[in-house]
C-alpha cells in the first residue's frame, strides 16, 4: 500500500483510548446523528484497534488515502505509512495502549 507522503499534507488528530468498559454508544436518534456525523465530516476519520488494524473509516478517510473501506478493514495503519513515519504511529499505539 502507499509509500508516498502526500505532499504538503500534514494529518493531525484527536486520539482517544476506547475503554470497553464504557456505556454502549447511544441508541436511536442518538446514534443516527452521530453516525450522519461520522459520515458527513469533511475530513478524514478512523477508529483503530490496539494493533493499528483499522475498525471502522469514513468516506472523506477513503478518499484522502484513495481506498476502499472494505480494502482498508484488512489493513493496518502502518501500512499506509511512509516509512519514515512507522516509529512515529508504533510510538501512537504505545501511547493509547497506556
Amino acid at each position: 500500500m502507499g509509500q508516498e507522503r502526500l505532499g504538503g499534507t500534514r494529518s493531525e488528530g484527536v486520539l482517544r483510548s476506547l475503554d470497553p468498559e464504557r456505556p454502549a454508544p447511544a441508541s436511536g436518534r442518538g446514534q443516527e446523528r452521530i453516525q450522519d456525523a461520522w459520515s458527513d465530516a469533511p475530513v478524514g476519520v478512523m477508529a483503530l484497534d490496539r494493533d493499528g488494524l483499522f475498525l471502522d473509516v469514513n468516506p472523506a478517510f477513503c478518499e484522502l488515502t484513495g481506498y476502499p473501506a472494505d480494502r482498508l478493514a484488512s489493513t493496518k495503519l502502518s501500512d499506509l505509512c511512509h516509512p519514515e513515519d512507522v516509529e512515529a504511529e508504533r510510538g501512537i499505539r504505545r501511547l493509547l495502549s497506556g
